[in-house]
């Protein structure tokens, strides 16, 4: 798999789930700097075998825009 471009990720259903505890789904994120996210996501499905996932990007939350450097 690629390498997810800077503040996005995906996400997909977690094989083998042995007990209630494990993740319902694994991926991988990139994050430019440490801090408060918001996070979109949209369903998707893969090309080739239609196996589901879900894309999402990752927007630094800034309460004050007037103060952000």
């Amino acid at each position: 798999m690629k390498k997810p471009d800077d503040n996005t990720g995906i996400v997909f259903e977690a094989f083998k789930k042995p007990g209630s505890r494990q993740p319902d789904f694994k991926g991988e994120v990139v994050v430019l700097k440490p801090g408060l996210y918001k996070m979109v996501g949209w369903r998707g499905f893969t090309k080739i075998d239609k196996k589901e996932y879900i894309s999402f990007r990752l927007e630094h939350f800034v309460e004050n825009p007037d103060t952000a450097k």
